[in-house]
């Protein structure tokens, strides 16, 4: 359990990482939580929301745990488990190569979120984390054993509820076709050679053409 002095603690940390609606702070004396900090002008109804599609996607088994979730007073915050590095510094450090392990779990991940009428919008290879040696049984579909690496989807800030007329527009794996394309799209503006076969496949399966 977190105390008062832990959370103030992380919130005044370092800043890790800077995305558009906040900043990911860690205290290196608080092992296994990281904060994100909110911008101030983002609404509380867009926290809470944002708090609400992280915690079904880790109840999913596809996302890291939030554990708590703040946006009262100056400071607005969300403390969630700690992952251990981005999909795109592993594909940066592998020469621009994407496992066929992490292909099918990012498959899996976007098919979850397909299932459960949940539009991510923002399915970038910075959010998409491996955590090392995960647990055995998170991703059913995926054979693993406790020493194999774990990937899991992040920063739901852009999420939304996939509305009836949403699915008739767009179709039923929206987070496949269009997720999918993005983050291909996002690694060759710095990987031009990139050319994950399974994405690639699993994206023509589901276009209608």
């Amino acid at each position: 359990m977190l105390k008062k002095k832990d959370i103030n603690c992380i919130n005044k940390s370092p800043t890790v990482k800077k995305g558009k609606e906040g900043e990911i702070k860690k205290n290196d004396n608080l092992k296994g939580v990281v904060s994100k900090v909110f911008n101030k002008d983002k609404k509380d109804s867009q926290i809470d929301k944002e708090y609400k599609f992280m915690l079904k996607g880790y109840e999913l088994g596809i996302s890291p745990k939030p554990i708590l979730c703040n946006t009262k007073g100056s400071c607005k915050y969300m403390i969630m488990e700690e992952l251990d590095y981005t999909l795109f510094d592993h594909i940066k450090e592998n020469n621009g190569e994407i496992s066929d392990k992490f292909q099918e779990q990012i498959i899996y991940i976007l098919n979850v979120l397909d299932e459960n009428k949940i539009f991510h919008g923002d399915v970038s290879p910075l959010n998409f984390m491996i955590k090392k040696g995960g647990k055995k049984g998170s991703n059913k579909s995926i054979r693993r054993n406790k020493k194999e690496d774990k990937l899991y989807i992040i920063d739901y800030g852009m999420s939304k509820k996939m509305s009836k007329s949403f699915i008739e527009k767009n179709g039923e794996h929206s987070n496949v076709k269009l997720g999918i394309t993005f983050f291909i799209l996002k690694i060759r503006e710095v990987i031009p050679s990139f050319e994950p076969k399974i994405l690639t496949q699993e994206v023509f399966k589901h276009l209608n053409i």
